[in-house]
């Protein structure tokens, strides 16, 4: 269930069955990817800051809700321009779930070095004044190379990975964050847009990186940092984590949706997708918000429905 602007809803997915393992998830040796990029194949050291947690508890009961289980989740924010006002908006919803901090990881990607119009501040700025980065990283980390979904020499991209917590307002508890910030190759940097590659660019950079993790094939140097990152923060391997949250930077979701979704995919291994009701949060502002409800209403109740009864809802 959400309440936004427009007309995306967010999505839950799952990672498939049978593909996780902690063995090998830096083995170079299977994978056919052409060498465009170097690749990191170096393991961290025991001399590393990073936090090294061995899972010895295998009891779930303590991560379970009243709707269900509490897999590992990660909250996947995409944004562009947006202001102030809606990031700390969809990111105070996401962190305030009723689920475990130590389950949940909220994931922001910005889509390039942005000033959206009316903003004072670029887009990576104003999340960056929204997080508290983590002491143990440096505040202006080394961009990092990976694959873009573009043509040309705007394949190559690069992307900075800070690693950092969220803490709601009026919340004494903080969530663990990640934050991409695409901003692009150093030939691109007078461009207007630099590192701006596209949404679907921001959401192929996640599911690239556990496509390779679960697969055991290799990691690019930005795929790497996450990785390093994101054991630092959570005390697991990223391999652990079972489900992705994807919402925009305008939604604001129910503070229970995480949770009763999550229970879904954990309770029946053949929902390997699910959608929450999207609802006008400005419904009587105008004329244009007003008609749109009709549309969200023929799309959730009326379309996927009778998409349902064939069993392939879109």
């Amino acid at each position: 269930r959400s309440e936004k602007h427009n007309h995306r809803p967010f999505l839950l997915l799952k990672a498939p069955e049978g593909k996780k393992s902690r063995k090998s998830i830096f083995d170079t040796s299977t994978s056919n990817t052409p060498n465009l990029l170097p690749v990191v194949t170096e393991i961290p050291s025991e001399n590393t800051e990073t936090k090294k947690t061995t899972i010895t508890d295998t009891d779930n009961s303590k991560y379970e809700s009243e709707f269900g289980e509490e897999l590992h989740t990660i909250m996947l924010v995409t944004c562009y321009s947006e202001g102030e006002d809606g990031l700390r908006t969809t990111m105070d919803s996401l962190a305030s779930t009723f689920f475990r901090e130590d389950r949940k990881l909220l994931f922001v990607v910005a889509d390039g070095i942005i000033t959206g119009s009316g903003n004072s501040k670029s887009t990576p700025d104003i999340v960056l004044g929204l997080i508290s980065l983590d002491p143990a990283w440096p505040t202006d980390p080394e961009p990092q190379s990976y694959y873009a979904i573009a043509n040309g020499s705007k394949r190559h991209n690069m992307a900075k990975v800070y690693a950092a917590w969220y803490q709601p307002q009026g919340w004494d508890r903080r969530v663990p964050t990640i934050l991409v910030v695409k901003c692009g190759t150093p030939s691109e940097s007078k461009e207007a847009k630099p590192g701006n590659r596209g949404k679907r660019d921001s959401q192929i950079i996640l599911m690239s990186f556990f496509q390779h993790i679960l697969e055991n094939s290799k990691l690019c140097p930005l795929e790497f940092d996450l990785f390093t990152k994101m054991h630092f923060l959570m005390g697991v391997t990223p391999d652990v984590f079972e489900v992705i949250l994807m919402v925009d930077a305008d939604t604001k979701v129910a503070p229970d949706s995480l949770s009763r979704m999550v229970a879904c995919m954990a309770r029946d291994a053949l929902v390997m997708g699910l959608c929450g009701e999207t609802r006008i949060a400005n419904k009587r502002q105008s004329w244009v918000t007003a008609i749109q409800v009709f549309e969200y209403y023929l799309s959730h109740h009326m379309t996927k429905s009778f998409e349902s009864v064939f069993g392939g809802v879109s």
